[in-house]
């Protein structure tokens, strides 16, 4: 029989899973989650899965309750069928749940889909659960508890206002302070600061001096010694900001010796540069002469050999 022959064979149909067969191949499987649900794709990783598919496969052909083989091939197909059914339970679970018009919302009761979910990475599934938006569910939150409304609940609400009433009654019988401000005038604002205030803010200003400004002894040099334990000692000296014509002026002497370098710089350049030119002259010159040199050496040897016989030239040349 021809490749092509083969290829047209159609492979035997075997029955259809139980659930029975369902439910033993998930409580295989829970054994070897970790393989099974692996994420990694490397080689060693693969090897492991398919390793563990084969005592998969040992371990339900030797439980089945029908008696029916089953390869690895159809038993990765029918795990992975469950898989798809699980998530398609569960989405259709969520519409359900968000769906408008009132009514109760419909759950599937099937036992395979909670053998599978403890099987399956639930994140794969559900997704990753968020609190807010559409997305939360609303069984998860928290409902507001009601306490039923007694007589005894009554009573002690009756005596909080009692109390407060009291208190607030006690609070409206205190006197309090005021100020009668019925004779000012605008005009007041006029009237000289009384020395009581004056002598008040003289105090403040001595408090605030900095300490830079302490004056020092002609003879030693030091500090005199303070006589003021106020706090404003400790503070720590502020630090005036610099005119802006001190800055123009600094920046301006900057720029200046940066003129002055790059100037320098320059003029070293082309020191340099006037030496090597020099020097390359002085070498082609001596280059030359020592061309013409040979020139005229190779000129002379070649007149001798002119004048010479050829007896002569096999002597030299012995």
């Amino acid at each position: 029989m021809s490749d092509a022959d083969e290829k047209k064979v159609k492979r035997a149909r075997s029955s259809n899973y139980t659930q029975q067969e369902k439910n033993l191949l998930l409580n295989i499987i829970l054994r070897f989650k970790h393989v099974v649900e692996s994420k990694k794709t490397d080689a060693v990783t693969w090897r492991d899965k398919n390793s563990t598919w084969t005592k998969i496969a040992t371990l339900f052909n030797s439980q089945s309750p029908t008696g029916t083989y089953r390869d690895v091939t159809s038993l990765r197909k029918v795990y992975e069928n469950v898989k798809k059914t699980v998530r398609k339970t569960v989405s259709d679970e969520k519409v359900s749940f968000k769906k408008t018009g009132g009514g109760e919302a419909s759950f599937n009761d099937d036992p395979t889909i909670d053998l599978a979910l403890e099987v399956i990475n639930t994140k794969t599934v559900y997704g990753l659960s968020n609190p807010f938006d559409s997305d939360c569910q609303g069984d998860k939150q928290e409902e507001e508890t009601v306490q039923p409304y007694t007589e005894e609940s009554f009573s002690c609400n009756a005596e909080n206002v009692e109390t407060v009433i009291i208190r607030m009654e006690d609070e409206l019988d205190t006197p309090v302070d005021t100020v009668d401000w019925g004779d000012f005038k605008v005009s007041h604002l006029h009237t000289p600061v009384h020395s009581k205030l004056k002598h008040n803010s003289s105090k403040a200003m001595k408090t605030t001096q900095l300490p830079a400004e302490k004056e020092f002894s002609a003879a030693t040099n030091e500090p005199e010694p303070s006589t003021s334990t106020s706090w404003s000692a400790k503070r720590r000296p502020i630090t005036s900001a610099l005119a802006s014509s001190d800055i123009s002026k600094k920046y301006i002497m900057l720029a200046d010796l940066k003129i002055q370098i790059a100037k320098h710089e320059l003029g070293q350049v082309e020191i340099s540069r006037t030496r090597k030119e020099q020097q390359d002259k002085i070498e082609f010159e001596l280059r030359k002469k020592s061309l013409e040199l040979d020139i005229e050496i190779k000129e002379a040897i070649l007149k001798k050999i002119d004048y010479l016989n050829p007896s002569d030239l096999i002597s030299l040349m012995k």
